[in-house]
């Protein structure tokens, strides 16, 4: 924790990582520094991986809040654990922190603001890229001629400078159906030119896959799959394949349930000039010809979405597809069903696009890359979920509000330990500022919100005048990330972990542990874990 808290707002530092063999980085990027390091000690190396994964859930869930729920998960953490030596029932505790975290929601559900125009927009980005605005221009350039249904990406170029590929494709909300298909590092990989297999069950049998494989191998080309699952051995198979280099596979989960699961397959077979095919279907994969397969320039897949680029189906095709969903509307009689047909249509019909960041070195682009993408998930993010002040603004305004439902609850304990940590991160954004915490608290509460902390400036402001807002969705996300650590460690009560290898004195060394140095003169990397 002490080495993500100095990184912590517009004016926190930056963190170098160095690994043996590798060039050093430097970054502020919450959740690569906690995945960053491993510590020789086993019982403080528990501590950093249940931060890691606060951080992690975090961000996954919003594009950012990862250094915000780690302070809020440390501080919730050690208050729990000090009521309960002082007597508290755990039981009690729990409950109340998930009825507080209930009470938290609808809080700030209640204080969240819609975004309605670009000025807000713009403010949600600065507020997330700590004041940068070279790629705001990019992303309004983008999303003005894909449209609010428009799918984006992003990339690294050879170049210097940013450029922006437009291509038409279709996306699902789908992820792979085994993360061994790609490098659970990496956040996406691609297929260029692949062959497309839309299966409507699961692939279970080995002996027919195998059929099916050696049909298309002499192709030459990579081959992705939508199916309902797949079994353990088929799964072998083709991995195999993937580390012999005989044919490149990946495998997605097909997206939905039921008849709009099929009706699905359907709008992505028209996509892609493929048939959906299946045992329900009378067409078993061992009877599967190249003709019945589709294809695109490229397919792209990232932890929650798979991305379909230039498919091949006909577009007199697409256009009778898109005909007969909007049939479909004008027969619905709910809202429900209209919105789902809808977004349908938008998936095929809206555009993808590509921006590919460009940088002076390697390393440069990479971080550009990192930052533009997490913009993008924190703008999204704002505009389907509404925004509340940031800087720890909006935290503190709930802490207060959750005080005062406090005082006529039977959870007053856990309610009070809850509300206390949200008011932690305005303390460090303030710190991070060379200005006291406790000082800026006191003064916002003072002035009855109407004023808050500009950590860029270093002073208090009108909120009026304030751009600092936050999605209420990474608000929630570093909430629940955070309660979840407490609840889990309250009900915990063994720690087993392997025992570490020794080795002998003519053994030689493996690979060795990450870790982390204190640096003098950066605030909260004091310590030394060699």
């Amino acid at each position: 924790m002490d080495v993500l808290k100095p990184t912590f707002g517009p004016r926190g530092r930056h963190v170098m990582l160095q690994y043996d063999g590798e060039k050093a980085k430097i970054t502020r990027e919450g959740f690569e520094i906690a995945d960053s390091f491993i510590l020789e000690n086993i019982y403080e190396n528990l501590g950093v991986s249940l931060l890691r994964g606060v951080c992690l859930s975090a961000h996954t869930a919003a594009g950012d809040g990862a250094v915000m729920a780690a302070i809020i998960a440390r501080d919730l953490a050690r208050s729990c654990q000090k009521i309960v030596q002082a007597g508290y029932s755990i039981v009690d505790l729990r409950t109340g922190l998930q009825k507080g975290n209930e009470m938290l929601k609808k809080i700030l559900a209640n204080m969240a603001r819609p975004v309605k125009n670009r000025k807000q927009m713009e403010h949600l980005m600065l507020t997330s890229s700590g004041g940068d605005t070279w790629m705001i221009d990019i992303i309004f350039q983008v999303q003005k001629k894909l449209g609010p249904q428009g799918i984006l990406s992003f990339s690294l170029t050879d170049g210097v400078e940013d450029e922006v590929i437009l291509r038409e494709g279709m996306s699902f909300e789908e992820s792979l159906l085994s993360p061994h298909f790609d490098d659970f590092r990496n956040t996406s990989t691609e297929l260029d030119d692949p062959l497309i297999l839309v299966y409507a069950d699961k692939i279970a049998d080995m002996e027919k896959l195998i059929k099916f494989v050696e049909r298309i191998v002499e192709y030459e080309r990579p081959l992705f799959f939508i199916a309902e699952g797949i079994s353990e051995d088929a799964l072998s198979l083709l991995l195999l394949n993937n580390k012999n280099g005989t044919m490149r596979s990946i495998g997605v989960k097909a997206p939905a349930f039921g008849d709009r699961r099929v009706e699905l397959l359907k709008d992505i077979a028209v996509y892609t000039g493929a048939e959906v095919v299946g045992n329900a279907i009378g067409r078993d994969i061992s009877d599967v010809n190249i003709e019945d397969l589709g294809k695109a320039k490229k397919v792209r897949f990232e932890r929650s979405r798979t991305i379909i680029m230039d498919g091949g189906g006909h577009k007199s095709e697409i256009k009778n597809r898109i005909k007969e969903i909007r049939a479909q509307i004008k027969k619905e009689s709910t809202e429900f069903d209209n919105h789902r047909l809808e977004d349908r249509i938008a998936k095929i019909t809206s555009g993808v696009a590509n921006i590919r960041v460009g940088g002076y070195t390697e390393r440069d682009k990479e971080q550009r890359r990192r930052q533009i993408t997490s913009v993008y998930k924190v703008l999204r993010a704002g505009i389907k979920n509404g925004f509340i002040n940031g800087g720890g603004l909006g935290l503190l305004e709930a802490a207060v509000k959750l005080k005062k439902v406090r005082n006529a609850n039977s959870y007053a304990v856990p309610f009070g330990l809850l509300a206390n940590a949200l008011e932690k991160p305005i303390g460090i954004l303030a710190e991070n500022s060379d200005v006291n915490g406790d000082y800026i608290i006191e003064k916002i509460r003072e002035n009855g919100f109407k004023s808050g902390f500009n950590a860029l400036k270093g002073k208090i402001e009108k909120t009026s005048s304030m751009k600092i807002i936050d999605p209420l969705q990474t608000t929630l996300a570093a909430i629940n990330a955070a309660i979840s650590l407490s609840v889990n460690l309250l009900s915990s009560e063994i720690f087993i972990w392997d025992k570490p290898y020794v080795l002998a004195h003519d053994e030689a060394p493996q690979l060795g542990l990450k870790g982390y140095k204190g640096m003098q003169g950066i605030p909260g990397l004091e310590h030394d874990h060699e």
